[in-house]
């Protein structure tokens, strides 16, 4: 948002402080109550253990940037192994669609790609988690990495 839109929508007294850091100047805000099907999506992704309801506040900023808080999430108490390795999996099929314009991104690309394919391997499917980052798992990872 150029200047001229912020000080049609500012309040006349904020505009001059708010000139040079419009990031920080909320414009509008709304909070949503999600239904359940979209609550169980986003909480399988976001590691949250709401299942039935979530509430949501979406805020835009005068410089056109948005937030997104989940205002009554609870975080999971566990999580799988298997959560892990799909997000690694992802973060692999990423690395590998990339485009390595030169010799030293291919070398990088391909460093990375044995990195997540190691650490991918290493965790096993199916079992839960109590803690996010484990002795065990940070273990699981380090030793698969040295290969």
């Amino acid at each position: 948002m150029s200047g001229t839109e912020a000080r049609a929508d500012l309040p006349r007294h904020l505009f001059a402080e708010a000139r040079n850091k419009l990031k920080d100047y909320t414009f509008i805000e709304a909070d949503f109550q999600l239904n359940a099907e979209d609550t169980a999506r986003i909480a399988e992704k976001a590691l949250i253990k709401n299942k039935d309801s979530l509430k949501v506040r979406v805020s835009r900023r005068f410089d056109g940037s948005y937030s997104i808080q989940f205002l009554d999430a609870q975080p999971a108490e566990s999580f799988t192994w298997g959560l892990i390795r799909n997000v690694l999996l992802q973060q692999l099929q990423a690395v590998q669609e990339g485009h390595a314009g030169t010799p030293e991104l291919q070398d990088a690309k391909e460093k990375v790609t044995t990195v997540l394919t190691h650490a991918t391997e290493a965790l096993p499917e199916g079992q839960s988690i109590t803690e996010p980052l484990t002795k065990d798992l940070t273990a699981r990872l380090l030793t698969a990495n040295r290969g």
